[in-house]
């Protein structure tokens, strides 16, 4: 009888431990998983606002970058990211999320802005589900690179600040390369940031300069 109650207990005893190092490893595991996506988030914001990580920064130097240049600032439904240099003092720009409609399902982009709301100074793709090798290369550096600089001054008297075009037959700055075979997703994203830009410039910016 002892021997059978010492059995048990010993089980018990056993199967505690092992449960408590699962449960000990899957939290040191979340909490790792969670540092990292938060780490990526915050490299994005860091990436449009051209701030500066030593290369090569794993997730907890992101993070101590971010914290010490980038301060959140929550307006209505907004959350704008206010940029500084070094100093912590003088204003590097402003970045803010945009996320709509592409051809296959949602595309997400972080958009960062100049200092006196005049150009964009920096664009990331971050998130999509379009088509590999077509759609989903508005990733990629080259097209990214294109809105880098781009004055937001409105092409015409519908809100358009710049066109995607057929690669190659551009003729004016406001005119960018589209994806090549990805027409689609092209026209999503001309139209959505077109949209989400002249929001920024109407709605969002005069509520800034009051709280800045």
């Amino acid at each position: 009888m002892k021997k059978g109650l010492y059995s048990v207990i010993y089980m018990f005893i056993v199967t505690l431990c092992f449960t408590s190092v699962v449960s000990g490893v899957r939290l040191l595991n979340e909490e790792k998983i969670l540092t990292n996506i938060e780490a990526r988030r915050q490299s994005v914001i860091l990436d449009v606002l051209k701030i500066k990580v030593g290369a090569g920064a794993g997730p907890e130097e992101i993070v101590r970058v971010f914290a010490k240049n980038v301060k959140p600032l929550r307006l209505n439904e907004d959350t704008i990211y206010i940029g500084y240099d070094d100093d912590g003092l003088s204003v590097k720009g402003y970045a803010f999320s945009v996320t709509g409609p592409g051809f296959w399902g949602p595309i997400s982009s972080m958009v960062g802005i100049d200092k006196e709301y005049s150009r964009i100074i920096g664009i990331n793709f971050f998130d999509n589900v379009e088509t590999p090798g077509l759609g989903a290369r508005i990733t990629e550096d080259w097209f990214q690179a294109q809105f880098t600089g781009l004055p937001l001054e409105r092409k015409d008297g519908r809100g358009r600040f710049f066109t995607l075009k057929q690669a190659g037959t551009r003729k004016t700055l406001k005119e960018l390369d589209a994806v090549t075979g990805a027409t689609q997703t092209s026209e999503a994203v001309d139209k959505l940031l077109n949209k989400e830009l002249n929001r920024f410039v109407q709605e969002v910016v005069p509520l800034i300069r009051k709280e800045i």
